[in-house]
């Protein structure tokens, strides 16, 4: 009979790991699907929170989101670098919009949902997803982050739209 135990515990059974699940947030915006699907592509450098949600921080002098598949998600710096957060996979408007999302270090991906509930009202949804990519050890805290800032990103999103 064989000894199920993992050899390297020294005769404990070693741990499980689950991998993590992906993130889910919405939020509800009230304004039709299209006009906000437009706004969320279209003035993304307008409402996105930059502070604390960019690579170059005060060096960001812009966000811009080339629609299409294969279009580029970019933060622009003072200096007129671009520095990429991600490429569009799908692109299907005013619905979903697909993004691989480099900036977890390892690509993730992530994918913005617009729902519409009825005239004038919309829920946006973000999920974001591949977190078994990442390395076991900065996974946690890197996804702990994001699981934090999705809530602000889409808060913005949708006091933007509700403005406009």
């Amino acid at each position: 009979m064989s000894d199920a135990r993992d050899e390297s515990t020294h005769g404990r059974a070693a741990p499980m790991t689950e991998a993590p699940g992906p993130l889910r947030q919405a939020v509800t915006v009230r304004a039709d699907r299209a006009t906000t699907f437009e706004v969320l592509v279209r003035d993304i450098g307008a409402w996105w929170p930059v502070t604390g949600f960019s690579l170059g921080g005060a060096r960001v002098r812009g966000v811009h989101l080339e629609g299409g598949a294969g279009g580029l998600l970019v933060e622009r710096w003072d200096d007129g670098t671009q520095h990429a957060w991600g490429e569009v996979l799908v692109w299907d408007p005013p619905h979903r919009l697909v993004l691989s999302w480099h900036v977890t270090g390892v690509p993730t991906e992530v994918e913005l949902r617009v729902l519409a509930l009825g005239p004038g009202l919309c829920r946006v949804e973000v999920e974001h997803r591949g977190w078994e990519a990442l390395e076991p050890t900065p996974a946690p805290t890197v996804r702990a982050t994001y699981r934090d800032g999705w809530p602000v990103v889409l808060g913005r999103l949708r006091d933007h739209v509700e403005a406009h």
